[in-house]
């Protein structure tokens, strides 16, 4: 048993020099031991969902449509290297850390470390008594810029995995305090170091964690800044990252400032009920004045799907770039390489009434009231007949509405329209038939 104790603080001593993480393709990964790395511009951070039951792994479905973000050029920077930081107490003759309860644990490793232990031996302890959540249980770094270590813990619930805590010692004085516990609630997994660096240039390193929460099909993650306000920790990301599925997260430096924008990218929810899907991309910048990472912006990463092309459509109308919606709507209506969901020709058909109706609305709000008139008589032609010749229908309505009180009367009268034939125009335009990713139809959507 001696013998297996030296092995294991061999192991994990290698693990316990900083948080020393490297790039490759897919993100940051543990270095191996003999490996240096670099702080680039942008990087992107480890966050890989675990499964919470053993089984089928699911943390990766293969999506019909997967964008690819073209990252920005790296700006050289100073190599990483582990910090030289003192230990708070140094090392003398202890016991082994005795573990009554999960909830007594945070008190019973601040007494451990009190009594001498140094970081190396309570990661042996905690992966000995099995109540570690992966091979790195315990990380050190100067989080306070005192020029000495804290200690960061993570630590499983044995009697409800994977749900845990990350625990934070400070020194004070000469002694350890514990000043921070970030716990997580059941079936969430316990939070995980995903990265510690100065990410707004102000001296202090920040510790960026995450948990995850996996269902059925599709895992979450909780990504948290942690920073040091003198006197406590507390997280300097403004609302989270939960909402997001299986999330790609990256720091990025595009100015080059040496403060980093957060970016995160939801993926694909492993549903089929959710019909076709697109990457979400949320970015956070830091805002000096507050000390927090503030959401600055949302937006949707490219798809093949018709009904997003729509939706891009829509979008832009609300934004009042008519043209540009104009010219979307067309490759609705005339790009067959788009991809359709359940029932390709209703779906194409029906899309493509719809966006020759706004593209009704579109020319008659750039003042092309001819072509718009003939747009209309193409679709009484072209839908004659069929149930889809409400969409012609509701484009005589706005243009009547238009003619009557310009635009807003024109919208007031298409918006009724669609109102009284929902289950004609509203209804296979959103979930029902797009899956509860998308988004269902208002009145008030139909125009601008």
């Amino acid at each position: 048993m001696r013998r297996k104790g030296i092995i294991l603080i061999v192991i994990v001593a290698v693990f316990l020099v900083g948080c020393d993480l490297r790039i490759d393709p897919k993100g940051l990964v543990p270095s191996p031991p003999t490996a240096t790395s670099t702080l680039p511009a942008d990087l992107v951070l480890m966050t890989e969902a675990a499964p919470v039951s053993a089984g089928t792994d699911e943390r990766f479905p293969t999506a019909t449509h997967a964008p690819q973000l073209d990252p920005p050029t790296p700006t050289p920077t100073p190599t990483w290297a582990p910090p030289a930081s003192p230990n708070c107490i140094q090392p003398s003759s202890h016991g082994d850390l005795v573990v009554t309860s999960y909830e007594n644990t945070p008190h019973e490793i601040l007494v451990y470390l009190n009594e001498g232990a140094t970081p190396e031996e309570l990661a042996v302890e905690l992966m000995q008594k099995e109540i570690n959540i992966d091979q790195r249980p315990v990380v050190v770094d100067d989080l306070t810029g005192d020029g000495l270590f804290e200690v960061i813990v993570t630590i499983l619930n044995p009697q409800s995995p994977p749900q845990g805590a990350l625990l934070i010692y400070t020194c004070q004085g000469d002694r350890y305090a514990l000043t921070h516990i970030e716990s997580t609630g059941v079936f969430v997994r316990a939070p995980l170091v995903i990265f510690i660096g100065d990410i707004n240039a102000d001296g202090l390193n920040e510790l960026i964690t995450s948990s995850s929460s996996c269902g059925a099909h599709t895992c979450f993650e909780d990504v948290l800044i942690l920073s040091w306000t003198g006197s406590y920790f507390e997280s300097r990301l403004e609302g989270d990252t939960s909402d997001l599925p299986y999330p790609n997260v990256q720091l990025t430096d595009y100015d080059r400032d040496g403060v980093y924008d957060f970016e995160a990218t939801g993926t694909a929810i492993g549903s089929v009920g959710a019909g076709p899907q697109r990457d979400l991309i949320k970015v956070w910048k830091y805002d000096e004045s507050t000390g927090y990472w503030i959401l600055d912006s949302e937006t949707f990463g490219p798809s093949n799907f018709r009904i997003h092309i729509v939706h891009d459509a829509d979008e832009a109308m609300r934004r009042g770039e008519y043209q540009i919606a104009f010219l979307l709507y067309q490759q609705v209506i005339s790009d067959n390489k788009l991809l359709d969901w359940m029932s390709p020709d209703y779906e194409r058909m029906n899309l493509s009434a719809y966006a020759y109706f706004k593209q009704v609305v579109a020319t008659a709000f750039l003042g092309d009231i001819e072509q718009a008139t003939d747009i209309f008589a193409d679709m009484t032609v072209i839908y004659q007949g069929q149930d889809l010749y409400s969409y012609a229908e509701m484009a005589l309505a706005f243009l009547e509405g238009f003619a009557a009180g310009g635009a807003q009367e024109g919208c007031l009268t298409a918006q009724r329209f669609a109102a009284q034939h929902s289950s004609t125009i509203l209804v296979p335009l959103g979930s029902s038939v797009y899956g509860y990713f998308n988004t269902d139809y208002e009145p008030e959507d139909i125009c601008p």
